[in-house]
């Protein structure tokens, strides 16, 4: 047989005759329209007036910068990553190309960024509430659903599950996730249309490569689920091997690249690579046990974890047998990602990676908690608003409309005063990067000391010699440079740490001026970009006597780095 369907006495073909098929209208593009009003409006704050956008944070930067060393790869000769652009070819997320086309219409990498937050925040929106229309065939409901996925919850490993004031790449797969899980759910009954499903999920690759296998896993386990049930054990071997197929195939270009990156790289110390990797990740990944209790901990305390046990109890017990089998689904959802992001790497640790997928236990659990409100008693709801949404009438939907247009105006006419009024340290940080354009040669070397040195990669377009987020990338592609960066690294921790903790005397002084010696010996920069809180007073003194100092405000300095600098060496080593 080749459908589920197929025969009278299945599990499944109950369910579908009784399944109930939601029908979109123009109450639901009024909500979607209200999305998008929010979606633009967050768009619009998130510039804060800023003639150009550089402060974006984390991956954001990281993917502006290596879309700029390929737009400019002149600019960035001199960079320690960012000259050899095999070093993060790897990363092909979608965003790169996007942003290498956004940055002509809006002038700069970091404007392009920003550009895309309001369409990632629409698609997050409206995907979970098309999942939630799906899924619970009420408005409100799906409506709530859609918000309450918004807010950010930090989980285990470093990670996050919602909405962030950069569109990430977990971010943009966290928004498209919304339609692929609705894609799941609204044609289980259609074989024919896994496979187009599982492609899709590989697709998702290209947007955040370690969460798509998280994913697709749980998805290949719940379309399995009427074929174990109906014991059809043929069809079950066939069909679970074409979707698993169909969502290995779109990732075979990424993960060929992926491997011959990682292969060749891998020629470094063990020894030395098992130090590094201790101290550039996040120590959860070394000892994941306190993570995960820790992790558990917090879905009990918030209320997350009982209130979704109790929201399963409701739904076995009350759903009809189309939600109850759509519960059974998303419980085998759910038992697949505690498998790949707990029990798996818990047994093999170099798959340490997967551990970030707990991020996916957050939405399940908060839709079995808002699902199960379907199957309250209705006199128990908040009846006001679901009652107006069930009774929307042109007239109204139109009114409600008006309002909320006029409200976000008001909003934005005051925020045009005072809610975008740019922080001064911004400002500041602006006049930094506009000086490093102005006064510095493209060939220029960059030693950031306190600074962000992203910004100075997609903002001023020049090299950097040393950024925190380049050991990350060097561990997969290019391990001996890896080595290189932690040796500079430990010399950049302890000259912040010694910094933190001035003294007076003059054997700090000696220890200070040494190692700096020895970091300038290792980057070999031509300027130093200097955030003055961060950087010890008698140095910069120093560089000012000698007249280095090129250019400064409030904030910041651009100090000249000549070869009387470099070739004193480094008196640490030497001896």
């Amino acid at each position: 047989m080749s459908d589920y369907q197929s025969g009278s006495s299945g599990v499944f073909d109950r369910e579908a005759a009784s399944a109930i098929r939601f029908r979109w209208d123009g109450r639901d593009w009024l909500i979607v329209v209200l999305f998008m009003l929010f979606s633009f409006l967050y768009q619009d704050f998130r510039r804060a007036n800023q003639a150009e956008v550089i402060n974006l944070t984390g991956d954001a930067a990281n993917l502006a910068a290596f879309a700029a060393a390929i737009d400019h790869p002149k600019k960035f000769a001199s960079d320690t990553l960012l000259s050899d652009l095999g070093n993060f070819q790897f990363y092909q997320t979608i965003h790169i190309p996007i942003l290498r086309w956004l940055a002509d219409a809006t002038g700069s990498y970091g404007n392009a960024f920003t550009s895309m937050l309001g369409v990632h925040y629409l698609l997050y929106l409206a995907g979970w509430y098309l999942f939630g229309r799906v899924l619970f065939q009420d408005r409100l409901l799906a409506a709530l659903l859609a918000c309450l996925l918004a807010v950010r919850l930090n989980t285990s490993f470093g990670e996050f599950w919602g909405l962030y004031r950069d569109a990430l790449p977990r971010v943009t797969f966290s928004a498209l996730l919304g339609y692929v899980f609705a894609a799941a759910i609204y044609w289980k009954h259609t074989p024919s249309a896994h496979k187009w499903i599982m492609a899709a999920c590989g697709a998702l690759t290209y947007t955040h490569p370690v969460s798509a296998p998280v994913i697709a896993c749980s998805l290949w386990a719940g379309f399995l689920v009427p074929a174990l049930l109906e014991r059809r054990h043929v069809f079950l071997l066939r069909h679970g091997c074409v979707i698993g197929l169909a969502f290995v195939l779109p990732t075979i270009p990424f993960a060929m690249d992926y491997l011959s990156v990682y292969n060749a790289s891998y020629q470094a110390d063990p020894e030395a690579m098992v130090h590094l990797i201790q101290y550039r990740f996040n120590k959860d990944f070394l000892n994941p046990w306190p993570a995960y209790g820790a992790l558990l901990f917090k879905f009990t305390t918030f209320g997350i974890l009982p209130l979704a046990f109790l929201a399963g109890r409701t739904l076995w017990r009350r759903a009809d047998v189309a939600h109850r089998n759509n519960f059974r689904i998303i419980l085998v959802w759910l038992i697949g990602m505690v498998l790949i992001t707990v029990v798996i790497p818990l047994i093999d640790t170099r798959l340490f990676q997967f551990m970030r997928g707990v991020r996916f236990l957050v939405p399940i659990q908060i839709i079995f908690i808002v699902w199960s409100l379907a199957f309250l008693d209705y006199r128990q709801r908040v009846v006001g608003l679901h009652s107006v949404m069930q009774r929307m009438t042109p007239g109204k939907a139109g009114s409600l409309s008006l309002v909320l247009v006029v409200l976000l105006l008001a909003m934005k006419w005051q925020g045009v005063h005072w809610w975008h009024k740019t922080p001064q340290e911004v400002v500041e940080k602006q006049e930094m990067i506009d000086a490093l354009r102005k006064l510095t040669h493209q060939d220029v070397r960059i030693l950031p000391v306190g600074v962000d040195p992203l910004a100075i990669r997609y903002g001023a377009l020049r090299s950097v010699g040393h950024a925190w987020k380049d050991g990350g990338i060097f561990l997969q592609s290019n391990q001996r440079a890896a080595l290189a960066w932690y040796d500079t690294e430990k010399m950049m921790h302890r000259f912040r740490q010694l910094n933190t903790h001035p003294q007076s005397d003059q054997d700090w002084e000696v220890q200070v001026r040494d190692l700096f010696e020895c970091i300038l010996h290792a980057v070999h920069p031509d300027l130093l970009v200097v955030q003055k809180n961060d950087f010890p007073m008698f140095l910069a003194e120093v560089f000012r006597e000698r007249q280095k100092i090129v250019w400064e405000n409030q904030s910041y300095l651009l100090i000249r780095i000549g070869l009387s600098e470099i070739d004193t060496g480094c008196r640490l080593q030497k001896g």
